[in-house]
C-alpha cells in the first residue's frame, strides 16, 4: 500500500503509553524519522520516541537516505505481495 510518493507503508506497531498503559497503533512508513514526538490518544502524554529499533526490525538502518528507504520499502512490499 502506497500512501503517497514519499511514504510507503511498511507495517503497524503497537506502542504502549508509559503513563496510562493504553496501546497506540503506529503506522511505520519508509520516511519515519529516527526520533520524533509520539502522543498518546487516551491521556495526551507526549514524549520523544526512538524509532531506530523499530526501523531496524523492518530493515531500515540509520544513515540511509530517503531515496534508499523508499526503494527498500517498495521492494519489501513487492516481496511480501509475492508470498
Amino acid at each position: 500500500m502506497i500512501i503517497n510518493m514519499g511514504k510507503i507503508l511498511l507495517g503497524t506497531e503497537a506502542v504502549q503509553c508509559p503513563r496510562c498503559g493504553r496501546v497506540n497503533l503506529l503506522e511505520i512508513t519508509s520516511d519515519i524519522p529516527i526520533k520524533d514526538f509520539l502522543t498518546c490518544g487516551e491521556c495526551g502524554f507526549r514524549d520523544v520516541m526512538d524509532f531506530a529499533p523499530i526501523l531496524r526490525k523492518y530493515g531500515l538502518y540509520q544513515g540511509m537516505s530517503k531515496t534508499e528507504k523508499r526503494d527498500f520499502g517498495k521492494h519489501l512490499q513487492q516481496d511480501i505481495a509475492k508470498i
